[in-house]
């Protein structure tokens, strides 16, 4: 089932996520809004960025937290635990937009990933024994991917040859992406 979130509900998950990222600096302590769509328990990936480059990106593929606890979770990962960015600044506070892109439930592909993929539409997890790799449907757009390179990246994502979306025993989960940007 695809959860259909409003856009003024979207504007309240960035001006949250917003809040929190600004608290970290002042050390105010910013509640969960007492609200049904920040309580349903939702997958969610954070972008942050800068002059349209990504500056920091964290998330949680599968719904493990409410979505407003999730948003929490993982801006303050995204400006401060992102590994493959530096530590955000105070001083670069206006100049970060957030993108938000909550996901429902996993599906798993039952006979081929070509065929059920809703390109453009939908993220994809693939694993293979200890092997995982998720992408977002964004990507596509911004490389200019298509349907097999997109399906060969995610198998990249999580550590395998690219053409590995081909062999048996690869499993594959499609992930409809609800997105909100500032």
């Amino acid at each position: 089932m695809i959860a259909l979130y409003s856009e003024n509900q979207g504007k309240e998950f960035i001006s949250f996520a917003r809040k929190v990222l600004e608290s970290y600096f002042t050390g105010e302590k910013i509640a969960v809004p007492d609200k049904l769509h920040f309580r349903q328990a939702r997958g969610v990936y954070v972008f942050l960025t800068k002059e349209g480059k990504v500056r920091g990106r964290y998330g949680f593929p599968k719904a493990g937290y409410a979505l407003g606890d999730a948003i929490s979770r993982a801006i303050i990962k995204a400006a401060f635990a992102d590994s493959k960015f530096p530590v955000l600044r105070i001083e670069e506070l206006k100049d970060v937009k957030i993108e938000i892109h909550v996901l429902n439930e996993p599906t798993k592909v039952i006979e081929s990933v070509e065929k059920e993929l809703d390109f453009g539409n939908e993220g994809l997890i693939c694993k293979y024994i200890t092997y995982t790799g998720f992408l977002l449907p964004n990507i596509i757009h911004e490389k200019g991917w298509n349907k097999v390179e997109f399906i060969e990246h995610v198998c990249q994502q999580a550590g395998l040859p690219k053409d590995y979306w081909q062999k048996s025993g690869v499993e594959f989960w499609r992930i409809r992406v609800q997105s909100f940007k500032e």
